[in-house]
């Protein structure tokens, strides 16, 4: 009881006070989060951005609000689930649960973006999903090591079978 007692003073302290000192605290632990992270409406528009996510799609906090996550990831002018994309914020809107995609998204100057994409339903007090959390982690460094990694190896698959086959050419020529 006591241990509860002391939980519910800490986010007393935390999240008492006024309306602006709630809001300061929730922007404080957004913008500490380096991955991107949106809170997307039902209709699919961002109303909230954090630095990590203004960096990923290199543009400014008043550009994004209040456009359509897909306009803003993918550049699309109807929704990634429309042209056949799964769309973890749909999942969790559709389901109540959380979804973890790996998207290709494009930033301001059309370059890819490989990202690792987790939504979270937002849910009201009746247990309704009103809005849905994506966080957006930047796989792009991860997936050129892996593609580099497979082209170095299939260079040494080649490279072996060469040697496997001048073993065997020296080996026949050696042959009466």
């Amino acid at each position: 009881m006591k241990e509860h007692k002391g939980k519910y003073e800490m986010l007393d302290h935390l999240f008492g006070g006024t309306l602006e000192e709630q809001e300061a605290f929730l922007e404080s632990v957004l913008e500490g989060i380096v991955d991107g992270v949106v809170v997307v409406d039902r209709d699919f528009k961002i109303i909230s951005a954090n630095r990590g996510y203004c960096n990923q799609a290199k543009l400014n906090r008043d550009e994004i609000i209040g456009r359509h996550c897909y306009e803003v990831s993918h550049h699309l002018l109807k929704s990634c689930f429309e042209t056949g994309e799964r769309c973890p914020v749909k999942e969790a809107f559709e389901t109540g649960n959380s979804h973890r995609i790996i998207h290709t998204h494009f930033d301001n100057e059309a370059d890819p973006l490989y990202i690792e994409t987790i939504s979270y339903p937002l849910k009201d007090t009746y247990g309704n999903v009103i809005a849905a959390v994506e966080v957006l982690g930047d796989i792009t460094e991860k997936i050129a090591l892996e593609n580099e990694l497979k082209k170095k190896l299939k260079e040494l698959e080649e490279l072996n079978n060469v040697l496997i086959l001048a073993f065997v050419n020296v080996i026949d020529a050696k042959s009466p």
